[in-house]
């Protein structure tokens, strides 16, 4: 039979999606995921509402990215799971701004000159970057597994050539605006410390969304890992006896099961009713069957043989 409704159909116009892609497509996912991210971390750090803005993911030579760092700013030097040294420059104003910590003292001064990093400067500044690092990890989510660990600062150019001159390495870019002001802070990252996972994300077809708010994989492992820890203690619960005078506690005595009806019985979980099943047989053993749930049968192995039989009565 063929289905002549009529329906109408909706054109859907990709430049509508606001999703930025680039020559690196899962990276591009993931800065964008890291600038919502970066948007409630830096207000709640700083008090200040800032306009993140990031083009998209390139490549270049690092002695291409090298030779524009030509005033002295705060550069971190960071470290990958993979073992690759990166770079992370970060602009004096928003350096400033992380030192302020106010938006009203931002909006009247912003020096564009590299602060005073003193012992006490530098753990308020680095603590705050611990913040926007562990956002780009969480960025992440959903695509693969990434770390990255802060390992020194220098605000000396030539302390920070960490990569030889025509080595390839990919470039993100941040852009912050607000109250009046302009900054932007860059990781270079080593291209060989993103070709495994590169390689890895080029069999999939499907990109994520840009939102790590449906994506909870991660919380789902976090939990199940916790429920493997668990030792439960699981009871099929035919009835309830209901003990009288004349009830008999011998051997031999027969005490009936009184609200054992339709052959519905409780399933209890370390004492709390969880599920309803039945009771059955299979390979000639007694059985419990759970009716409130379908459980996925496993792929390699077929579905247990479940045939119901007549309880005896007593």
């Amino acid at each position: 039979m063929r289905d002549e409704s009529k329906g109408s159909i909706a054109l859907y116009n990709f430049k509508d999606s606001k999703l930025k892609i680039g020559r690196f497509p899962w990276m591009d996912i993931v800065i964008q995921r890291w600038a919502h991210l970066l948007e409630t971390t830096l207000f709640e750090q700083l008090g200040i509402v800032f306009d993140i803005e990031i083009p998209l993911v390139v490549w270049m030579r690092f002695e291409q990215f090298y030779t524009n760092i030509k005033r002295r700013q705060p550069l971190y030097i960071f470290l990958t799971q993979y073992q690759g040294e990166g770079l992370l420059v970060i602009g004096n104003k928003f350096a400033h701004a992380c030192l302020q910590q106010s938006a009203k003292n931002l909006l009247k001064n912003q020096p564009d000159t590299i602060p005073n990093l003193d012992s006490e400067n530098q753990e308020k500044l680095h603590r705050i970057l611990l913040y926007m690092l562990r956002d780009f990890e969480k960025s992440w989510t959903g695509i693969a597994e990434f770390q990255l660990s802060l390992i020194r600062m220098t605000s000396l150019r030539f302390r920070a050539k960490i990569m030889t001159p025509l080595e390839k390495c990919v470039i993100t870019r941040v852009l912050l605006h607000g109250h009046g002001f302009s900054s932007d802070m860059t990781l270079c990252f080593p291209y060989s410390s993103l070709d495994a996972i590169f390689q890895k994300l080029a069999k999939k077809k499907i990109l994520p969304t840009p939102s790590t708010d449906n994506n909870n994989s991660a919380l789902q492992k976090h939990f199940f890992q916790i429920l493997l820890e668990e030792e439960y203690e699981m009871i099929a619960e035919l009835g309830t006896v209901e003990m009288t005078p004349k009830t008999t506690l011998r051997i031999g005595g027969v005490i009936p099961i009184t609200s054992y009806t339709d052959k519905k019985l409780a399933i209890k979980i370390n004492g709390v009713p969880v599920l309803l099943g039945e009771v059955g047989q299979t390979q000639k053993n007694y059985a419990v069957r759970v009716l409130d749930q379908q459980k996925k049968e496993e792929v390699c192995k077929p579905p247990v043989k479940f045939s119901e039989f007549q309880w005896p009565q007593a």
